[in-house]
């Protein structure tokens, strides 16, 4: 008898725990993911206030790393919502989109700004203009991640009548780059 009340304990603690993901509201899953996205974003405005020191800001990229990794975990533990993973999966696409920007073009671009500091004026112009190529692909590639983000999480809002507060996250980002600003 025991026995029998242990095994269904225990069966009935790992449905209970298993169903969680799906006990959120619309609202608290939405925010789970924007609170991820904020995260990262928080410490991807940090690294160019390193920009003077390139061990800190060699350890600011690896945290931004650090954190897409754990917010790519979190949301795969999060799962979809009600089995619909589209809004998971844009944001998870989107922090990849993060890490390979953080892992990749941050670190080049940071490198070629301190090789700037011992270059001549006719070899600093070259190095400016690869900066601005990489910050523009950057740009390019972000939008379609922003893109599909927006429309996923749109759709997500509209299947659930959620009302997103569209200026919150811009809100959220404007308040990281002025306190990175001062």
């Amino acid at each position: 008898m025991i026995k029998q009340a242990i095994i269904s304990f225990g069966l009935g603690s790992i449905f209970y725990f298993a169903s969680c993901k799906e006990k959120l509201t619309p609202v608290e899953y939405n925010d789970k993911i924007v609170n991820e996205q904020v995260k990262i974003a928080k410490l991807m405005f940090d690294i160019p206030a390193t920009i003077n020191d390139p061990e800190t800001t060699e350890i600011t990229i690896n945290k931004a790393i650090a954190q897409a990794d754990s917010s790519i975990e979190n949301l795969e533990k999060l799962g979809g919502y009600k089995g619909d993973n589209t809004f998971q999966q844009a944001a998870i696409n989107l922090f990849k989109f993060y890490k390979e920007i953080c892992q990749k073009d941050f670190r080049e671009m940071f490198s070629l700004i301190n090789q700037m500091k011992t270059q001549t004026e006719p070899d600093s112009q070259a190095v400016v203009n690869r900066i601005q190529e990489i910050s523009q692909n950057i740009a390019e590639k972000e939008k379609s991640f922003d893109e599909s983000f927006a429309n996923a999480q749109k759709s997500f809002a509209e299947k659930y009548q959620l009302k997103l507060d569209e200026q919150s996250f811009q809100k959220k980002l404007e308040e990281l780059t002025h306190k990175n600003s001062e």
